[in-house]
Formats: structure tokens, C-alpha cells, sequence
């Protein structure tokens, strides 16, 4: 319940077909499981009142339709947005009007609606009291989790960056990687692997295809370590390397049918190889400009490559259905199936074959 519980309130009012979907990926919870975590009450207590201590059942979720009649999900205490419009509009309406009363000379009449301007906030008061223990009560405080990153023994640099719950640690890494390349004014081109760092200061090692909603805390301590491996990779291709191993794995049924996160790991892998190519054609400083229009850094990286003479028309077409199947996925508004993961799988190794054969030596 708690995993649903989060997304909801990371989210805030998310459509349902969408949390669903985002259930699946980051958790593998069933449709069936998050509707019945939907549906399903909190208790909290005891809580002091007069004396008593009380305990008190709380329903954590509200439901609302659109107009297209798609249903929402919204935390207790994150009203729709329509409502909340509704609530801001009425409260500067009473406020303007009490002003205009008590310029008017009439400060009875001011004074009844500064009783209702009270009265109005009665209820989004106990909601946001009542939210407010509920989120202490499982975990979810605020949607973004600290993040503290320690590079080296003597003399280390420490990086502090707040990121989702929903960001995987290779995203992490690869944030904290450029930082200190930045910082020290050259790139790290050895191979690294992050380590979480628990609070009795053991290390741990975790897939870095994880999640921060699977360590579950505020503050969250890391460790940027060098890794010495047979094959020498440099980070984006040790990644991809890692994802064609983790879908490899989806195929052959070891980590159950998760076929969506699937799709988006693919995607991820592409997004790799391409940036790769881009930065051996035209340096990293051609990919860090790119990074900036974030929503058109795939349509810029195949017009750089394709310039280059780097990727053929066939191949754009190939890449551009699976951004599409992504894109799809990633919204709700598909769930893809086997066929679809081992057609997407055969594409993506092929292009990365012909670039860069040695990632798949070890595979």
C-alpha cells in the first residue's frame, strides 16, 4: 500500500491510467493490487484530544472525473486543481470585498466576512493536518530525496543534489559524474559504480537500475567509486551494457513480466549510444548545449548524427517507432507485450553492434 501511497503523493493528482502504469514500472504491482490500495484506509492514532487518546481511520485518497471522464487520483490533502482555482478565487473575492466594506465605513459587515474568510479555511486546515500525519505515516514526507555523493578518500568532494524518488541511481551517477568533471575541469573517462552508504556507514552495493523509492529515507548517503572491469567501458557504454543484461534477463522470465520497464530501458540504452556518438563526432560540449531543450534532445541528436552520415534513414525510422512505443508507455496509454519488447530488443542490439561491438562481449 505504502508504494502506491507514494506515487500518489509525488504526483498529486495524477490520472489513474497513469498511475497504474507507473505502478507496474516502478514497483510491479498489479492493476488489481493499486485499486485496492486506492480503496483501502490508514489508521492513525492515538491522538490526544481533551484528555483521550483516539484513533482515527483515514481514507488517504480522493477520486475526481475530468470532463473527458477519465478518473484522478489525488492525495487527502492536494485538492484537484479546479477546486483549489475555486478556493483561491472565492477567498480573494471575500478579502476584496471585507476591504471595500471597511472603507465603506461598515466594519460589522467587514467583520462577518472575516468570519468567513475563517470558516473557509477550516476545512483545508484539518486536511492538511490530517495529510500531514498521514505522510509521516508512511514515509512520504516530500517528493524529492537528498542525495549526498562522495568522491574520493583524501581530499574528497562531496556533491548535494535533491532528486524524485523516482530516479533511478545510473541517473545519479551520471549527474554527479558530470558535476565533478566540471568541477576539476576534465572529464572522468574511468568506469565507476555508486555505492549507498547506510547509517552505520557499511556499503552497499545496488542495482543502478533501482530506484530512490527502494531506500527508503529523507537523506541519503552515496559513495562515486572506481570499478575495475575485464572489458574497459567507459560509463554511458558500462550502462548500456547493463541494460541489454537487465532486458536480457525480462526475456527469459527471470524477473518477471514487467514488459513497460522493459520498453523504457531500451529507450534509455538508445538515448546512451546516441549521445556516445554524438560526443565521439562532436565533442561533449555539442551534447551539453543539446541537453538543454530536454524535450527535443532525441530530434537533435539523430539531425547532429544524421549530418555526420552517422545513421542511416532506415535506421532513424526504426529509432523514431521505438521513441513512439516509449512515449506510449511511459503516458499509460499502452501496455506493451512480450512481441513488443523482443522486437524492440532485436533493433536496439543491431544498432548498437555496429557501432560499438564490444559492449555486447561479455553479454
Amino acid at each position: 500500500m505504502r508504494e502506491t501511497l507514494l506515487l500518489v503523493a509525488d504526483h498529486g493528482e495524477i490520472p489513474l491510467k497513469k498511475l497504474i502504469s507507473l505502478g507496474e514500472i516502478t514497483f510491479g504491482l498489479s492493476e488489481r493490487t493499486i485499486r485496492n490500495h486506492l480503496n483501502r484506509m490508514i489508521t492513525l492514532g492515538p491522538v490526544r484530544f481533551m484528555g483521550r487518546e483516539i484513533r482515527l481511520n483515514v481514507f488517504p485518497v480522493g477520486f475526481s472525473k475530468l470532463p473527458n471522464g477519465e478518473r484522478t487520483v489525488y492525495f487527502i490533502d492536494q485538492a484537484p486543481r479546479r477546486l483549489a482555482i475555486t478556493y483561491i478565487a472565492a477567498s480573494i473575492t471575500l478579502f476584496v470585498l471585507g476591504i471595500l466594506t471597511i472603507l465603506a465605513g461598515d466594519l460589522l459587515g467587514a467583520m462577518q466576512i472575516a468570519v468567513m474568510i475563517l470558516v473557509l479555511a477550516i476545512g483545508p486546515l484539518f486536511l492538511s493536518i490530517l495529510g500531514g500525519r498521514v505522510r509521516r505515516k508512511i514515509g512520504a514526507h516530500r517528493d524529492k530525496v537528498t542525495c549526498l555523493v562522495k568522491y574520493r578518500k583524501k581530499k574528497g568532494i562531496i556533491l548535494k543534489a535533491a532528486f524524485k524518488r523516482s530516479t533511478r541511481l545510473y541517473k545519479i551517477k551520471e549527474h554527479v559524474i558530470k558535476k565533478i568533471s566540471k568541477r576539476l575541469g576534465k572529464p572522468l573517462r574511468r568506469e565507476y559504480s555508486i555505492i549507498f552508504v547506510d547509517r552505520n556507514g557499511n556499503e552497499i552495493k545496488i542495482d543502478e537500475t533501482s530506484r530512490l523509492y527502494a531506500l527508503n529515507a529523507e537523506t541519503l548517503h552515496f559513495k562515486l567509486k572506481e570499478v575495475r572491469s575485464p572489458v574497459e567501458l567507459d560509463p554511458y557504454l558500462y550502462r548500456v551494457r547493463e541494460i541489454i543484461r537487465e532486458v536480457e534477463s525480462y526475456l527469459r522470465s527471470e524477473r518477471g513480466t514487467s514488459w513497460s520497464r522493459a520498453i523504457l530501458l531500451l529507450y534509455d540504452a538508445i538515448m546512451l549510444i546516441l549521445q556516445k556518438l554524438a560526443m565521439d563526432t562532436k565533442g561533449i560540449n555539442a551534447i551539453q548545449q543539446m541537453e538543454q531543450e530536454e524535450e527535443r534532445h532525441f530530434d537533435n541528436l539523430i539531425d547532429l548524427l544524421q549530418k555526420e552520415g552517422k545513421i542511416t534513414p532506415e535506421e532513424i525510422t526504426q529509432l523514431e517507432i521505438l521513441r513512439n512505443l516509449q512515449d506510449k508507455v511511459a503516458n499509460g496509454n499502452y501496455r506493451p507485450s512480450r512481441e513488443d519488447v523482443s522486437y524492440a530488443f532485436e533493433r536496439t542490439v543491431r544498432f548498437i553492434k555496429k557501432r560499438y561491438p564490444k559492449i555486447m562481449k561479455d553479454v
